[in-house]
């Protein structure tokens, strides 16, 4: 079986890691090739290079020239599956409109968040084409595909897959807290790109409450965007329990000298799918305070490994966080199920036994 897949890059988001993690599993998988065609040449994953996938870079910024080396590419690896993880129109109605030329089954599998396209967007027009012509559509949320208006005959959901060989072992916690410089009993983290997609303020409001209660906690900032500067003046100062330390390539050692997780979204500007970050942080058995909505509750159910609040509502969010560190059998309690939802429902080997299933279907 051949498969050719198409993404940004090897770096950054939630659609890159799905696929790093997808290409490193079907690739213990005898009978199967791969060849990926990137548009960036960014990696943050490297270990998708070490597997036997080959890769190219189509950079073009011209459209018309990055559509006739997409489809020289198909032309001359002849793929039986093409999976597509990316979303701009361009590219969408490219592999199409080409599925007949080159007889080759289409995945179209870049649906993620539950955002909703203003209806006669280009965008929204290319993805219902997309849609018609495609032989499946993949989403890692039910969310996302209902909020997309997916068909429901051709479309599934196959939920991300977390790697735990991620997890770091042995790390010495206070070594590690004394790096970050935490000197609090309780770390709270929240990881995710710094713009208005995610309720910030939220956060910060929540840090407020703590400090004002004198809770012996300090709450980190984890990510990058265009908001980071904005928020590192706004929450500088010698007496601040909250630090926006920027990217950082240790978020998995940070996880697990962390207390307790945090995901706030501004939901007037975006709905989750299923957030790597709360997979992650619920992978080293921290529970997550979230907001509702999207897809976040097919990951965080309500007082079992984790809470989820209303929108905006920081105040409910430092109630569950005191709730927790008040009672220590409710915090363990919501730990053990938090990294127990990982391993049955997250598990790499369940994400690429669905979609090697799929593939062997079409």
């Amino acid at each position: 079986m051949k498969i050719l897949f198409l993404i940004n890059q090897f770096a950054d988001g939630g659609r890159e890691r799905r696929m790093v993690e997808l290409v490193k599993g079907l690739d213990k998988i005898d009978g199967i090739h791969m060849h990926t065609i990137v548009f960036h040449n960014n990696v943050d994953y490297p270990d998708v290079l070490s597997t036997k996938m080959t890769y190219e870079c189509i950079d073009s910024i011209n459209r018309k020239e990055r559509c006739r080396k997409i489809e020289t590419t198909i032309a001359s690896y002849v793929p039986d599956i093409v999976h597509s993880w990316v979303d701009t129109p361009t590219e969408l109605g490219l592999l199409a409109l080409l599925k007949s030329k080159y007889n080759y089954k289409y995945v179209a599998g870049f649906v993620a968040d539950g955002n909703k396209d203003p209806w006669f967007s280009p965008r929204h027009m290319m993805m219902m084409y997309t849609f018609w012509k495609a032989d499946a559509i993949v989403s890692n949320s039910k969310a996302g595909l209902v909020a997309k208006g997916a068909p429901k005959s051709k479309s599934c959901v196959i939920y991300n897959g977390f790697d735990f060989n991620r997890i770091p072992a042995n790390i010495d916690r206070s070594l590690k807290r004394q790096e970050l410089g935490i000197k609090t009993r309780y770390l709270v983290v929240m990881c995710a790109r710094i713009n208005a997609a995610k309720d910030w303020n939220s956060y910060i409001q929540m840090a407020l409450y703590a400090k004002n209660a004198k809770l012996d906690a300090t709450f980190l900032a984890i990510g990058y965007g265009d908001r980071l500067s904005y928020y590192q003046d706004l929450t500088k100062g010698q007496d601040s329990n909250i630090h926006f330390i920027g990217r950082r390539t240790d978020v998995e050692e940070i996880l697990s000298v962390a207390d307790y997780g945090v995901l706030f979204t501004n939901s007037k500007k975006h709905a989750e799918g299923v957030s790597n970050s709360i997979l992650e942080t619920m992978a080293s058995g921290i529970p997550v305070i979230a907001t509702e909505g999207g897809g976040t509750p097919e990951i965080v159910e309500d007082e079992y490994n984790g809470f989820l609040i209303k929108e905006f509502d920081s105040r409910k969010a430092f109630y569950c966080l005191c709730k927790a560190i008040e009672d220590e059998k409710l915090y363990k309690f919501l730990s053990v199920n938090a990294l127990e939802t990982i391993r049955s429902k997250f598990s790499i080997k369940k994400m690429v036994e669905n979609y090697l299933e799929l593939y062997k279907q079409l």
